[in-house]
């Protein structure tokens, strides 16, 4: 069974400068909590950190390797990513939005480095993820 995550990625050219990382809207914590509501822990608000830290590192991986942000403000893609148990990309495909926006993250995801997730658990919560890309 896939487990699908919509990991709002807004990329802000602010955020694309290095400044200081947004902190979750209330939807992307609601969707954490989701997920780790099915994992019998004692650590789950440890283990909701960890996810969320390994979704912004993910983010931030592609927003460093997409070009002029601002070219596409007021746009709007969804492409669904599964990683292989090492972080890598294995697959991406667009699911709807501007053309030019999802070509642009199509090619930032190739060109990432996409970071090794820390543990197995989260890598079997956020291997298959749907990103929602919002400029």
């Amino acid at each position: 069974m896939k487990i699908k995550v919509m990991i709002a990625a807004c990329l802000l050219l602010a955020g694309c400068q290095g400044q200081s990382q947004q902190p979750l809207t209330k939807t992307e914590d609601a969707q954490v909590d989701e997920l780790l509501g099915g994992l019998n822990t004692n650590s789950s608000e440890r283990d909701e950190a960890t996810v969320s830290g390994y979704a912004t590192q993910i983010r931030h991986a592609i927003q460093e390797q997409l070009p002029n942000p601002g070219r596409w403000e007021g746009k709007s893609c969804l492409v669904q990513i599964r990683l292989a148990p090492d972080g890598q990309l294995m697959s991406a495909e667009v699911e709807k939005g501007d053309p030019g926006l999802c070509q642009a993250v199509l090619d930032a995801l190739r060109k990432a480095k996409m970071p090794q997730p820390p543990n197995e658990k989260i890598y079997q919560v956020l291997k298959t993820a749907v990103l929602d890309f919002k400029l």
